[in-house]
């Protein structure tokens, strides 16, 4: 082959079209070599031109995927030759099987990283079909490339991605740029196993479209202009034309989609060497540790149909014919070692480069440095009514529930170990803190059980007493399918840190088996036996707020679960990540008794209180500390310990501040001390601002949003559940659950196909109606509570509250009260609303009325499922929903929103400021003083919350019309 110089021009005819573009020819040397500047077409899976149609197909020029074309689209000329025109029952489909891609590369979403490119021309329209992806099978689940789902954006592209549960990962990200305003752009989709974004005529936009990857896809059809899935998407087809549609098992560059939206694909696609675009890297290893080696090459179909061979030092490896090698239990002996790949097809081969490895050595072990805890579990004390096992170092004893005594003790590992029941016996630590709080730690034990007797159960756990989402667990197979150990890391807000993941060695096969955790702020290893385990643990570190151990069992709260049936012996945290010669060390030796007390040390920092903090409110400042207890605490303010007779809070871990004033700013520390020392927190400022309550007029006015979906009413502020407990103008608003359910919060705009839309001039809200904050549960008696706070204190105020779902077709019934005085003042007793009838006029589905807040400025409203709808058409659904509020001081206020004849009659509409507000319409011919009365002939029509609608018969004399209210209060 010739290496064609960077000006030299190939052209390529293609049926009709001509292109040009610079191509160069690369001949790979038999030696080590890096990575190459690829050819655009190497990872092309496919590329449909769309040129033509024969025999109900339309060709893949690249590999064998061909569409199957339904209806007859019209043929016109496109960017490059021809180009189809789609419509209503006008698409293309490949139907294939869901674990087609190793062989075909569809479904290209498989890939993680992939690049799609195409040209569309059409005007805007809403949600309809571009590039999508589907299971035959399933609604579920789908990766779509469609025009946008909303009037607002629907000349925009939109991205929805859906896995097999019906987990939305991306829910409708809309494009910055106008796609779809009936002219030529050219759309390149590039997605990094979640590291997504969007070119438009070659210009990177700007939304966000990054998203986390997980979950299970089945994706058993391809198509363009449609959506195959269970059902065919025959009439939500893209209206206008589709030209080039490529598609690559890899990312492309800025360039290289330059390249293809100016040139295009040229063809004939014939077969090239392997091209390697991630190449072995050197690498710098702990002892014990295993290195995993990589290569990713790329041709274009089939030519990809690679065949690897790795080598070591210059010889071939026996088993290294994969993508990628893993190294294990290195040594010192290692360093120095250098890895290299042969990738082959049916072309030719190409050779990496050489990767070093290099192996350091570790640290002399200390063992007893930064020891938090060790439970031998040899003895058992008796402690007033309890049952203990000590802690040697910071004696955070452990209490033995359910345990009779030594008849609990079978031999250990070293000593004695403690015999779980799987029933009821497990353990919790008295005091001290969680050692996942510590960033960095590690955590140690030996364990004996069968796998065949039990799953998912724990063997050590922390959890939270308020929160059953956070977890740090070690533990069975949660299948009960395998001896593999399994680690279990989940934050407070729910999404997994680490799912279960399941040792490769043994260790729940009934004989006994030391285990080592360690973690480096989210480089988790596992060590089985002394070796580094061989599945990967690494995770993304969270907020996860632990403070609750326990051994045999998951405690959370005051539940109890997961109990474990086997032996645990000799269980020992440590606040820092192990050596692997440390770990040697601890297996074969165990660990070593303490010689002195530990001195105290900060597991946790506090933090700031400046933002979202005012004058009135409680504040804690809360830290948590290590170190052989007992621990003595004082909080310190701006230099001088703050008095304990004054605040006995300052004396422990947590410092409660009540009504805070502005002379409470400042900053503060806490001291810990024990027999071995003293340290000191980290310094924070408590910033808590002045306000001036309304008094008089509109307090408070949100429009409940879900996050990353703003869908804001003209008018409100949002609010949405990711800053629950925010303030606006001083006015807090947190909504809780009531009997423990959760909250979701949903937008329907983005997950639906039916919404609410304006029709001015009785409905301008369609905002408001569309998002809205739900408690997920079909009980009776559950719900949320909304708390204002920061209000003027024994003050009137007008409060209205909007409560709908346009896709609850059942029918919803809750109660509400308002609960700031302690005694419930009903608000909605059976408050029912239905999504089949649908929203018409502003202030429909609304509630409220006028109520004092408390002494401390305080509203509080709570809606509750009624027992009423039970066995009713709302009976299996959930039943309190909350959209929006407005919080009126001292209501007064009236105002005109809407006139204009209706059926020969005058009709006006006139607001209030909240419902069951007295209000009336008055006249006047001359506008004098003392001239306005009750109008005459007036009729209330139509009554919606705060808004009434009255029709007047028009006579010969003109006049004029006001509203007025008579203050309740």
């Amino acid at each position: 082959m010739k290496l064609k110089t960077p000006t030299e021009q190939v052209v390529w005819r293609k049926g009709s079209r001509v292109n040009s573009a610079l191509f160069a020819v690369l001949l790979l040397p038999a030696v080590a070599m890096t990575a190459l500047a690829l050819d655009v077409r190497d990872g092309l899976v496919s590329y449909w031109p769309l040129d033509e149609v024969t025999g109900g197909t339309t060709a893949d020029a690249a590999f064998t995927n061909a569409m199957t074309v339904v209806g007859s689209p019209s043929v016109v000329a496109g960017k490059f030759g021809n180009a189809f025109t789609l419509a209503n029952n006008i698409y293309l489909t490949n139907l294939h099987a869901a674990d087609a891609f190793p062989t075909a590369g569809l479904p290209i979403y498989q890939a993680g990283s992939y690049t799609i490119c195409m040209w569309v021309k059409g005007t805007n329209q809403t949600a309809k079909y571009l590039y999508t992806e589907g299971n035959l099978a399933s609604a579920a689940t789908l990766f779509v490339l469609q025009t946008g789902n909303a009037a607002a954006n629907n000349a925009k592209l939109d991205v929805v991605i859906r896995t097999d549960a019906n987990t939305t990962l991306m829910n409708h990200v809309v494009s910055t740029a106008v796609v779809f305003d009936n002219t030529w752009h050219h759309i390149a989709w590039v997605d990094e196993n979640g590291r997504a974004r969007l070119y438009v005529d070659g210009q990177l936009d700007v939304a966000n479209f990054n998203y986390t990857r997980s979950g299970a896809f089945t994706l058993s059809s391809s198509a363009i202009g449609t959506l195959v899935r269970n059902t065919i998407s025959s009439t939500a087809v893209f209206n206008g034309q589709i030209d080039d549609v490529a598609i690559w098992e890899r990312p492309l560059s800025p360039a290289e989609i330059e390249m293809v939206r100016t040139n295009g694909i040229t063809t004939p696609i014939t077969p090239v060497l392997p091209a390697l675009y991630e190449v072995p890297a050197n690498a710098t290893r702990n002892l014990g540790d295993w290195n995993i080696f990589s290569v990713r090459a790329y041709a274009h179909r089939p030519d990809n149909n690679f065949t690897y061979q790795w080598y070591r030092n210059g010889a071939p490896i026996f088993d290294g014919t994969g993508r990628t090698y893993q190294t294990e239990h290195l040594t010192s002996a290692n360093t120095g070692d250098f890895f290299s790949v042969q990738v082959s097809n049916g072309v030719g081969s190409t050779n990496s480069a050489d990767a070093t490895l290099t192996v350091q050595p570790d640290l002399a072990p200390d063992v007893r440095n930064g020891l938090i805890s060790h439970w031998p579990l040899d003895v058992i004390e008796q402690a007033d009514t309890n049952l203990l096992s000590p802690d040697l170092y910071s004696h955070t004893d452990m209490v033995l529930w359910n345990f009779s005594g030594t008849n609990d003790f079978v031999s250990g590992h070293q000593g004695n170990a403690l015999s779980f029941d799987n029933i009821t016996k497990y353990t919790h630590r008295t005091n001290g803190t969680a050692i996942y709080m510590s960033t960095n730690h590690s955590v140690s034990l030996w364990v004996q059980g069968d796998y065949s007797f039990q799953n998912d159960r724990r063997v050590y756990s922390e959890g939270s007493p308020t929160n059953n989402n956070a977890l740090f667990t070690l533990g069975t197979d949660p299948a009960g399918t395998s001896p593999s150990a399994s680690v279990l890391i989940r934050p407070d807000v729910g999404a997994t840190g680490v799912n279960s993941r399941r040792s490769t060695r043994a260790v729940f096969d009934n004989t006994w088996h030391h285990l080592v955790w360690t973690d480096a702020n989210g480089r988790g290893k596992l060590y089985v036996d002394g070796v580094l385990d061989e599945t990967d643990y690494t995770y993304t570190r969270a907020t996860t707020t632990l403070s609750q151990t326990s051994l045999g069992a998951v405690l959370r709260g005051v539940t109890v679960g997961n109990y474990y049936f086997g032996n645990v012996d000799d269980v020992a945290t440590w606040n820092r990540v192990l050596s692997y010669t440390e770990i040697q060390d601890i297996m074969n030796n165990g660990i070593p008794a303490p010689v002195a007390a530990i001195p105290p040390s900060i597991a946790q920092q506090p933090a700031d209180r400046t933002n979202n903090t005012w004058v009135g409110d409680t504040v804690s400042f809360s830290a948590a500390a290590n170190g052989t207890f007992p621990l003595s605490f004082q909080w310190w303010k701006d230099g001088t310990a703050i008095a304990t007779n004054l605040n006995p809070s300052a004396a422990t871990d947590t410092l409660a501040l009540t009504n805070v004033q502005l002379g409470a700013n400042g900053l503060y520390w806490l001291v810990v001390s024990n027999t071995a020392g003293t340290t000191n927190s980290s310094v924070v400022q408590l910033l808590a601002k002045a306000f001036t309550p309304v008094t008089n007029g509109e307090a408070l006015k949100i429009d409940v949003g879900l996050a990353s979906s703003p869908n804001l009413q003209p008018g409100f502020d949002e609010f949405t559940l990711a800053v629950n407990g925010s303030s606006y103008n001083a006015v807090g608003v947190t909504v809780t659950s009531i009997g423990g359910v959760g909250l979701a919060s949903r937008n329907r705009l983005t997950d639906s196909p039916v919404w609410v839309t304006n029709s001015p001039p009785r409905l301008t809200q369609a905002s408001v109606y569309n998002d809205f904050i739900y408690a997920s549960s079909a009980a009776v008696d559950v719900g949320m509570k909304v708390l204002i706070e920061r209000l003027a204190p024994n003050t009137p105020f007008g409060v209205t509250i909007w409560s709908y779902d346009v896709n609850s077709t059942g029918t919803r019934v809750s109660d509400w009260t308002e609960t700031s005085s302690g005694t419930p003042i009903p608000v909605a007793t059976e408050y029912t609303f239905s999504g089949s009838n649908r929203v018409t006029n502003d202030f429909q589905y609304t509630f409220g009325g006028l109520f004092t807040s408390s002494p401390a400025g305080k509203l509080q409203f709570e809606g509750r499922r009624n027992a009423a709808s039970v066995g009713g058409a709302g009976s299996a659904d959930i039943g309190v929903f909350f959209n929006a509020i407005r919080v009126v001081a001292r209501p007064v206020g009236t105002r005109v929103r809407q006139f204009g004849i209706v059926n020969g009659n005058l009709e006006v509409q006139i607001e209030g400021d909240y419902p069951g507000q007295p209000l009336a319409l008055q006249e006047s011919s001359t506008l004098a003083p003392g001239s306005w009365s009750a109008a005459v002939g007036a009729t209330a029509t139509l009554t919606n919350g705060p808004a009434v609608i009255f029709e007047i018969p028009t006579g010969a004399s003109p006049r004029f019309y006001r509203a007025v209210s008579q203050p309740a209060w």
